[in-house]
């Protein structure tokens, strides 16, 4: 974004994009998700406050989760809290953008997969977890995953 001039770009932002010569006020569009990606994969108990409460194996076998695209909206959407959920909770979180392909990444190799990083506000309702640590349907209903608004693809290095 060029301060309240949005430009517009064309192709695959991953790869090969070009900017269209249109621009935009920033008043006059709707901000939208950055992306829409064909999964998403959330890391689980991932922080905590007291680490010396923390074992090992939590670090060691992070509890992972997948999320249904259809709970992606832009970042200023309306969530929609469906009737039945009795409690929600949310967490602003650090996404990580996958920018292409891999398999077997070695670990000195990962951030060439890297294409950039948003902001994410995870919004779940726990009543629906799994006593046996299934998260799908707790995390996936439509909406509760506003993302955005941009990519970061270049962090600062201070």
């Amino acid at each position: 974004m060029d301060g309240l001039e949005i430009k517009e770009i064309e192709g695959n932002i991953y790869d090969k994009w070009a900017y269209t010569g249109k621009s935009y006020l920033k008043e006059n569009i709707k901000i939208t998700s950055p992306l829409k990606p064909n999964q998403i994969i959330g890391v689980g108990k991932n922080f905590s406050n007291n680490l010396d409460k923390v074992s090992k194996e939590e670090f060691e076998n992070p509890v992972l989760f997948f999320k249904s695209t259809s709970s992606i909206t832009g970042p200023f959407d309306k969530v929609y809290i469906p009737d039945s959920v009795e409690e929600i909770k949310y967490e602003s979180e650090l996404a990580v953008v996958i920018g292409r392909e891999g398999k077997n990444i070695k670990e000195e190799n990962a951030l060439n997969y890297v294409f950039g990083y948003t902001v994410v506000n995870d919004f779940t309702a726990p009543q629906f977890f799994h006593k046996d640590g299934h998260w799908f349907v707790g995390k996936s209903f439509d909406t509760l995953l506003p993302v955005g608004p941009v990519i970061q693809t270049e962090l600062p290095i201070s």
